[in-house]
């Protein structure tokens, strides 16, 4: 707590250290003190050791991303940028850039750049993911399967991808097969992912003709996050 509150009043370097102590003596909170230690070390220049730590913060707890503020994703933009081609945390810089240009709902740029990050790392599932859901975005779904196919290959612990190529599945006729991936996507850790992904295994088991597990996933969802309007609509 320390550390971040160094962070807060302009002191980056101390909390850095104290972050950095953290880490090593309390695996509860872990990603959090990584969160905070990225954004301490966004604060000193240091991108490159920032998404680092990101990278071990979002596998760990995926609500952790690298800007959420639309006043600042200029700035994060221009951040990211400076990752040189033949750093080796390029690509990370990279897939990030894209997530921030869903954000500011640039598809066709955000495809592009993630096309990109998926070219330096082919093992990269965070690239493949976000191109996806850029490739939903644009139409192009079949495409979209592909890149979500790929993610959950490489991330097979991780049910945010299973989630998103069930939203394909759905998209593209499979009701049966996505209300299969999206209750394996519930393995997501975080209560805001659930609640969407049970909004959309909703969405799917009505879509398949199962209206009472469809109502059952709709309450769970609100139960999750009570204004959901989605989850209310299904329901």
């Amino acid at each position: 707590w320390r550390g971040g509150a160094l962070r807060a009043v302009g002191k980056p370097k101390e909390a850095e250290a104290d972050l950095t102590r953290a880490i090593r003596l309390e695996p509860t909170y872990v990603e959090w003190c990584l969160f905070e230690r990225m954004n301490a070390r966004r604060d000193l220049g240091r991108v490159g050791d920032a998404l680092e730590d990101l990278a071990e913060a979002h596998r760990l707890n995926p609500k952790f991303v690298w800007e959420t503020d639309p006043r600042r994703f200029a700035r994060a933009l221009k951040e990211l940028a400076r990752v040189g081609a033949r750093d080796p945390r390029r690509a990370l810089a990279l897939a990030w850039r894209g997530e921030i240009l869903l954000r500011e709902r640039d598809f066709a740029a955000a495809d592009k750049v993630l096309t990109a990050a998926a070219a330096a790392d082919r093992g990269l599932a965070q690239a493949r993911l976000l191109r996806g859901r850029a490739r939903g975005e644009l139409g192009r779904w079949k495409a979209a399967m592909a890149d979500f196919e790929a993610a959950v290959r490489l991330s097979p612990a991780s049910g945010v991808p299973k989630a998103w190529r069930g939203r394909a599945k759905l998209m593209t006729g499979d009701a049966a097969g996505a209300a299969a991936d999206l209750s394996a996507g519930l393995e997501t850790r975080t209560e805001k992912a659930a609640a969407w992904i049970l909004a959309w295994k909703a969405e799917a088991e009505l879509a398949a003709g199962r209206p009472a597990e469809a109502e059952a996933s709709a309450s769970q969802a609100l139960e999750v996050h009570p204004r959901y309007a989605e989850a209310r609509r299904s329901r």
